[in-house]
């Protein structure tokens, strides 16, 4: 077992609940003492990198060789094996790619690199890879499925002389325990042992990073001993994948006009569609036409799906595509008056920096990530509930396009190459913006309700 839970009165799921509500009190004003000069250092890497080092970057690409549609996680990791390979061909970088098949890994290629269905260009070798001292591992996903094998397997090559990098998209599945206690648990599980066994760990944001910082000290790991130092690095999204499919294809079942609405990501609660809804249906009610389209898949069952399939305005105001290709996403984002990012959580949030880079305008809540994924250049609405995105809406649909057009956040937008030279450069140059001390055995002590 790898938690500690003091009293003993509370199970795993109840323990995880209590220090959410724990990191909830203390987050507000954490601060992580963070390296000033970092941030320059990724400006610096954005703009150029070349490095000397000989040592090579290995990307694990197992998950997105086990799904037929991109989720945003693994959107991310297609873009970057594409620009790690491109600079290997331009001599920047040594890389590799590798996938887990339950046991070892697998050596993979990436063939082609502008397949856009699966496997994505990649072709799994029937071969074992052949890891080399001083590799550097880029675990690019949570590990949920599995997790003692895989991360046995970790133990072994760090040993060897690996050098571990883990990725962490956000901390959601330990912080909004709707998910169930299934996920929360499985992601604690994974989340204790990527301290565990990490030599470096990379945020999409340095939101994410703060987060990474206040969740430890909650979870009391600075108190225990030993201790070793695991470097914390954050860097940002890049936004052109959707602009390579030009004007993209257009999906005759969908509006795609400047009174139409979009929200892209999977349908889930703190993903705030519902919120969006509702509010629509506040505006419906006086007489307002707006159009909305809830682009995304599934979590879990589709009981709610079902349940909006049966509303009224279902397919004259209301539209469920499901997932779309990124040609048709892309003609949508660049025909329709907004996205909306309502989500009460991100780590990151790629959809609002693929639509500015396709012009289209972004109405947001006003949260931390979103402020910093936007540079603060998006229409924001106070962070409630479906009120107050109602009121914004109204006030937005009184704007004219001119106005509208001011609140498409460019100024933020990097290109994916840019954001591989951020991740190249931390990783080979081993940067970071701060460490933490954990515990040697990355046990977490959760909170009780007596420290809430």
């Amino acid at each position: 077992m790898t938690f500690v839970e003091s009293s003993g009165k509370f199970s795993l799921t109840q323990s995880i609940e209590q220090t959410k509500l724990k990191f909830e009190r203390v987050r507000p004003g954490f601060v992580a003492a963070e390296d000033g000069g970092f941030s320059e250092f990724l400006a610096r890497a954005k703009k150029s990198y070349s490095s000397q080092s000989r040592r090579r970057l290995v990307l694990d690409v197992t998950g997105i060789l086990q799904v037929k549609s991109l989720t945003g996680i693994q959107r991310m990791i297609l873009s970057l094996a594409r620009c790690f390979k491109s600079s290997m061909i331009e001599g920047g970088i040594r890389v590799a790619f590798a996938a887990f098949d339950g046991r070892s890994f697998r050596e993979v290629q990436l063939v082609d690199a502008n397949a856009n269905v699966a496997p994505f260009g990649f072709l799994v070798l029937n071969t074992s890879f052949v890891f080399l001292h001083g590799d550097s591992l880029i675990l690019a996903e949570p590990k949920l499925r599995g997790v003692e094998e895989f991360f046995v397997t970790i133990a072994r090559l760090r040993r060897a002389g690996l050098r571990i990098v883990s990725v962490v998209h956000d901390l959601q599945p330990i912080l909004d325990t709707a998910y169930g206690n299934a996920i929360s648990e499985a992601f604690l599980v994974w989340w204790s042992q990527a301290l565990r066994h990490s030599d470096m760990m990379v945020t999409v944001s340095r939101k994410v990073a703060r987060d990474i910082a206040c969740y430890v000290s909650v979870t009391s790991m600075l108190g225990l001993t030993p201790t070793r130092k695991l470097p914390v690095a954050y860097f940002r999204l890049g936004c052109d994948a959707l602009l390579s499919k030009g004007e993209g294809t257009p999906n005759n079942e969908l509006p795609a006009d400047l009174e139409t609405f979009y929200t892209v990501g999977t349908l889930f609660a703190y993903k705030g569609q519902f919120a969006v809804m509702t509010a629509m249906e506040s505006l419906w009610a006086e007489g307002i036409k707006a159009k909305l389209v809830l682009v995304g898949m599934d979590l879990f069952r589709q009981a709610e799906r079902m349940s909006l399939r049966a509303h009224p305005a279902f397919g004259a105001l209301l539209f469920m595509p499901g997932y779309l290709p990124d040609a048709e996403l892309a003609h949508a984002l660049s025909r329709c008056g907004a996205l909306i990012a309502a989500s009460r959580y991100e780590g990151f949030g790629l959809p609002l920096v693929e639509a500015a880079a396709l012009g289209c305008p972004v109405i947001a809540r006003d949260i931390e990530i979103f402020q910093e994924t936007s540079g603060g250049r998006a229409y924001f609405f106070a962070d409630g509930g479906p009120e107050e995105i109602a009121n914004s809406l109204r006030i937005w649909l009184k704007l004219t396009r001119e106005q509208q057009l001011g609140y498409v956040p460019k100024e933020s937008l990097i290109t994916w190459r840019e954001s591989a030279r951020m991740l190249q450069a931390i990783i080979l140059e081993e940067a970071s913006s701060f460490s933490m001390d954990v515990g040697v055995e990355a046990t977490l002590n959760l909170a009780t309700s007596a420290e809430i």
